[in-house]
């Protein structure tokens, strides 16, 4: 996660889990690293800015055309766990 946490520099990051046990395990990680995340539970939740966007699987699905049409134009950064 290392890699994601240089990037949220210059571009959004959004990091994709497949299982809820990797929910936590990502909680733990970014609290220690100290860098801002969020992770989406609405549409009012994906946003550009500067936090790191943690989506289950679900939920990427679900905002991918809000995602599409907010990032379009943008270079960014997709992590799966």
């Amino acid at each position: 996660m290392s890699h994601a946490q240089k990037s949220i520099e210059t571009k959004p990051v959004f990091v994709v889990y497949f299982f809820e046990n990797a929910q936590n395990l990502l909680k733990e990680v970014f609290k220690v690293a100290q860098k801002p995340y969020r992770f989406v539970a609405s549409a009012d939740d994906v946003k550009d800015d500067k936090h790191i966007l943690i989506f289950s699987a679900k939920e990427f699905i679900y905002h991918s055309a809000k995602l599409k049409n907010l990032f379009v134009s943008k270079e960014l950064e997709l992590f799966f766990c």
